[in-house]
């Protein structure tokens, strides 16, 4: 998975995540062969990005979203309304 265009300066879909944040730093170690603890724990700390729709019918989070997060298979939101941060 290259999350590339989501971090790096210039990337497609980097508005707003800072240039040289300590998750890009951490998903270039990470591509080059580090630990992806590493990687896991700098987005949970900074959270670059929150994703809000998956075409595989993937739900991620972190674990400062709350509520009643119980994805279906027919609706991977289902109950959106009560997630909160």
């Amino acid at each position: 998975m290259n999350l590339s265009p989501l971090l790096a300066s210039g990337g497609a879909a980097s508005y707003g995540v800072p240039a040289n944040s300590n998750t890009l730093n951490a998903f270039n170690s990470w591509r080059a062969g580090g630990d992806v603890s590493a990687l896991t724990n700098a987005f949970l700390n900074e959270t670059p990005f929150i994703p809000i729709c998956f075409k595989t019918g993937t739900v991620a989070f972190t674990s400062g979203l709350s509520g009643s997060i119980t994805p279906t298979m027919q609706n991977i939101f289902y109950g959106i309304a009560d997630w909160h941060y």
